[in-house]
Order: structure tokens, then sequence, then C-alpha cells
């Protein structure tokens, strides 16, 4: 029995549409966004039984440090320091960059 070594030529159009998906995965993932609305660590969103702020549950927001975080899980850690959050995007203070002048 005679094996063959498979060779793989990408073709121009795979190559393209690599390039293309990584260029709009990588733009989206350092997208500047309002954290207006979100609350500021340590102002959890949830509150504990005597309604003081006590922790985030899943998919609560919060913003530390310029950064915004969506808990994984009930959480009381701070946003961004283990992985029980996710980054979801770097905030703006809301005001839209101005255009360049030419």
């Amino acid at each position: 029995m005679k094996l063959t070594k498979a060779i793989f030529k990408p073709s121009k159009t795979f190559i393209a549409i690599s390039l293309a998906a990584s260029t709009v995965i990588s733009t989206n993932a350092f997208s500047a966004e309002s954290c207006d609305g979100i609350n500021t660590y340590p102002n959890f969103p949830a509150v504990d039984w005597e309604g003081n702020p006590d922790h985030a549950n899943t998919g609560d927001l919060m913003q530390f440090n310029g950064s915004a975080y969506a808990a994984k899980w009930w959480t009381t850690s701070t946003p961004g320091s283990d992985n029980t959050w996710d980054f979801k995007y770097e905030c703006t203070d809301g005001t839209p960059d101005p255009d360049p002048t030419p």
C-alpha cells in the first residue's frame, strides 16, 4: 500500500474570506461604546435580602476601569479579575469622535 501526502492549496477565495472574517471579528472585539446606565463596581446590580448591592447574576453588566464586563454566572468578584467575567467593550464618554480634518 502506497501512502500519498495530501497537499492543501488554499484558494484565493478562501484566503479573502478568512481575512475579511478576521478583520470583522477583531474590529468588533475592540469597539468602544457608551457605558451609560451600567453599574460601576462595587455598586453591584443585584441586591442581598436587605436590599444592599451585593452581587451580579448571569448576564449582568458592570463597568470597571473604563471597560464593560458581563457576569458569566453569580459572582461577587471585581469585574475582569477572574473567569467569572466576560470582557464586552471599552467604555466611551458618550461623545462621538469628531471627523478628521483634511
